[in-house]
């Protein structure tokens, strides 16, 4: 190890009174380093009387990076040390001294000899203990045992009690039941990323809590799966997984009914996914299919895969928010939909609507959060509704509170005629010339119709100009309810229709009197019906019952007509 000619002046000034100070601090800064480094060192530059071919080692070495591992079973640590490599030919090795802050000895060297790699070198210095801090010095020595002047020092502090997980997340065995190879691009989720190994649809927009974080390229090819164990890869700590599902699929897997509603989406250019996590330990994970069994037909998109490490932070206490987004202040009747938006930095676990300070309905877990409420349980008058968000960490958050007023009309008796014509309609949509509305109201014999059970959803599209075909009742997917209108007993002929101006119409099922007149049919297109005409039925127990559902998606039925053929 070479150095120039102008050492020798550097030596030589060394020797000059005005340079007394600087000597000082030198002599200073190697109290602090082991006796023969410093021996090595002066040797060095004592050795440099002439520019010659004099070997020394005098090659400056900087740490670069120290990073805490932790070791068990009690705990302790251990230190990864690296450092720039030495590029001269006679290299014979390094050295690796450490000392416990505040004592500055750094003793003997605790490596010496050459790094496994040498190309990237590091060693690992173990039995640290916790709470205390560690100096760090690297040192070159070459084949005629000259050793360098040590590095700049690198301290550390070993954390006390449970140390960090590893700060590089690895995914690993990662097996795919179709045999597709899903892939883990290198850089993380962004705007623009490629969503499918099998598709050119990127991702749009990305929420903050995911952006930047690990994914996986699944494959849209494999949408249509309903396996309980589809995916499955392993991972170095523990993590958050978030599952990103189309919202167009429902009911949802049963699999996915463990992870929690985050409340935020991830939009593609093809479709909005909705975000689920879940946490998971070290080792293998496994998730299921894109689809149940029960609506294998209705797979539009496959599910994306995005995972975090868990940076074992403290609990969380950062409170959801929520906001009452339905109904309006102002007048109500019938039944409403009472609705909320809710948000969590984590995940939002449930919304539980109010009445009056009473729970109205069960919790729901589901984003959209929404509940049912029929107005006409309850008299006349002014009512205050809220909202409470939850998250898994049990933190709430209660929505400002929103006042309507409750203003029902007594509904008019049945005709005495024994034929009808009834809409399904919201409470304030405009009633069809010679029809009576039904609002999804539960059937009370006062009123003489109404459904078996309340939460129906009353859509109107504002897209049809005939007020019957743009107005429906809808139910959720797999959810069958009975409609009942008290009518004398007889021999009628019933008409029905069923569609959606906005939408095409997925298979449905509806029994009248318990005759199945609509089974498994739908449309392909949007603002298509199905009509049923003049079906003959027979009513013997004071009540025409109509049964909607159960289907794979959204029940519909627009009106019926219903005209007495032979009265007994």
């Amino acid at each position: 190890m070479k150095y120039p000619c102008t050492f020798r002046l550097f030596r030589k000034s060394l020797l000059t009174k005005k340079l007394k100070s600087p000597i000082f601090q030198l002599e200073q800064t190697f109290e602090r380093f082991p006796k023969n480094v410093v021996e090595a060192f002066t040797k060095s530059i004592d050795g440099l009387t002439s520019c010659n071919s004099q070997k020394i080692s005098f090659y400056i070495l900087l740490l670069a990076l120290i990073t805490v591992i932790p070791a068990s079973p009690v705990f302790s640590a251990n230190v990864s040390v690296t450092w720039n490599k030495n590029t001269e030919s006679d290299l014979a090795g390094y050295k690796i001294y450490k000392r416990t802050l505040p004592s500055l000895d750094f003793g003997q060297p605790t490596f010496s000899g050459m790094p496994s790699n040498p190309s990237s070198p590091s060693t690992t210095v173990t039995g640290l203990s916790e709470g205390k801090t560690y100096g760090f010095i690297a040192t070159a020595f070459d084949t005629s045992g000259n050793e360098s002047a040590p590095s700049a020092e690198k301290q550390i502090t070993v954390p006390t009690g449970t140390p960090p997980p590893p700060s590089s997340l690895n995914i690993s065995n990662l097996t795919v039941a179709s045999g597709k190879t899903y892939v883990v691009p290198s850089s993380g989720l962004q705007a623009g990323g490629t969503v499918y190994i099998d598709r050119s649809y990127t991702y749009t927009t990305v929420p903050t809590l995911v952006q930047g974080a690990t994914y996986i390229q699944t494959a849209n090819n494999d949408k249509a799966a309903t396996n309980t164990n589809f995916l499955s890869f392993t991972v170095n700590q523990s993590v958050s997984v978030y599952v990103a599902h189309g919202d167009r699929i429902t009911p949802k897997p049963a699999w996915l009914n463990t992870f929690t509603d985050t409340g935020t989406n991830l939009v593609t250019s093809d479709t909005t996914l909705s975000l689920f996590v879940r946490t998971f330990s070290a080792g293998t994970i496994t998730l299921g299919g894109n689809v149940s069994s029960a609506n294998a037909g209705n797979s539009l998109s496959m599910y994306s895969v995005i995972v975090k490490p868990d940076s074992g932070s403290p609990t969380d206490t950062t409170a959801p928010t929520v906001t009452l987004t339905a109904p309006s202040a102002g007048t109500v009747s019938g039944t409403v939909t009472v609705t909320a938006s809710a948000s969590d930095n984590v995940g939002v676990a449930g919304v539980q609507f109010r009445l009056q300070g009473a729970n109205l309905g069960a919790e729901d877990t589901t984003s959209p959060y929404s509940t049912s409420w029929n107005t006409t349980t309850v008299p006349n008058g002014s009512y205050t509704l809220t909202a409470i968000a939850r998250d898994a960490a049990g933190n709430t958050t209660t929505a400002a509170p929103r006042t309507v007023t409750v203003s029902n009309t007594s509904t008019p008796p049945p005709p005495s005629t024994s034929s009808i014509q009834v809409n399904f309609q919201p409470a304030n949509a405009t009633v069809p010339s010679g029809y009576q509305k039904d609002d999804g109201s539960v059937y009370t014999s006062s009123r003489g119709y109404g459904w078996t059970n309340g939460g129906n959803t009353m859509r109107e599209r504002n897209t049809n100009s005939d007020q019957r075909l743009d107005t429906f009742v809808q139910l959720k997917p797999e959810e069958a309810n009975t409609w009942r209108y008290d009518m004398p007993n007889g021999n009628y002929t019933i008409t029905l229709v069923s569609g959606d101006p906005d939408y095409a119409l997925s298979p449905q099922r509806v029994t009248v009197e318990g005759k199945v007149v609509i089974d498994n049919l739908g449309t392909s297109t949007p603002n298509t019906f199905i009509t049923i005409t003049d079906v003959p039925i027979t009513i013997a127990d004071g009540a025409l019952t109509i049964t909607l559902g159960p289907s794979s998606s959204n029940s519909k039925l627009n009106y019926v007509q219903v005209k007495s053929s032979n009265t007994q």
